[in-house]
């Protein structure tokens, strides 16, 4: 839910508009959608690359859609669409919240809309969790293997603080982490549009 107190036009964009997911206000098969579009993309593999595939299994499970619903049940989901394409884009998400200090931030888009699409939905989400009060984080944290979630980050104003090593793995390949953050006031001295 919104706190009364957030202009909602802030979720407006040019490109995007943004919409703050909330059980029981959007269709029951929200997350089955938002699933598919990550399935779809080949995507699933990346957002869960911590966890441990399991041997002798005739299916994946990793990443299906149970795995899906247990990681999103308890986050804060902000659906981007597209306002040209008329279409999802996307969604981003926080864990790890400590309302008045501090989050995670997380993001899947899909591919055809990489680049200023993406870019655009991602500061209005992190508008969002800077501004509303009853989020009102004073940092920002991401981590990531990919390199161009890392220039996507940057292109926010995250920095990097830590490089954790052999972190997870992708298609039998380890992976390392990047750990980056973004203070509120060095994201409104960027996007002083939106101060």
């Amino acid at each position: 839910m919104i706190a009364a107190d957030y202009d909602i036009t802030r979720l407006n964009g040019i490109r995007t508009r943004i919409w703050p997911y909330s059980r029981g206000y959007y269709p029951r098969d929200t997350f089955y959608h938002l699933w598919l579009m990550m399935e779809n993309d080949d995507a699933t593999p990346l957002i869960f690359q911590t966890e441990t595939k399991q041997e002798g299994l005739i299916y994946e499970t990793r990443g299906d859609l149970q795995a899906f619903v247990e990681l999103f049940k308890d986050k804060i989901i902000l659906i981007a669409e597209s306002l040209e394409k008329k279409e999802l884009a996307g969604f981003f998400w926080y864990d790890d919240i400590h309302p008045g200090e501090r989050a995670s931030a997380n993001v899947f888009y899909r591919r055809r809309f990489w680049g200023e699409t993406s870019r655009e939905a991602t500061t209005l989400c992190l508008d969002y969790g800077f501004r509303a009060s009853h989020l009102d984080f004073k940092t920002i944290w991401a981590s990531t293997p990919w390199k161009t979630a890392v220039s996507h980050a940057e292109a926010m104003g995250f920095k990097e603080r830590a490089k954790i090593e052999n972190i997870g793995q992708v298609n039998g390949r380890t992976i390392d982490s990047n750990i980056m953050s973004l203070e509120k006031k060095d994201f409104y001295d960027i996007h002083k549009e939106l101060a």
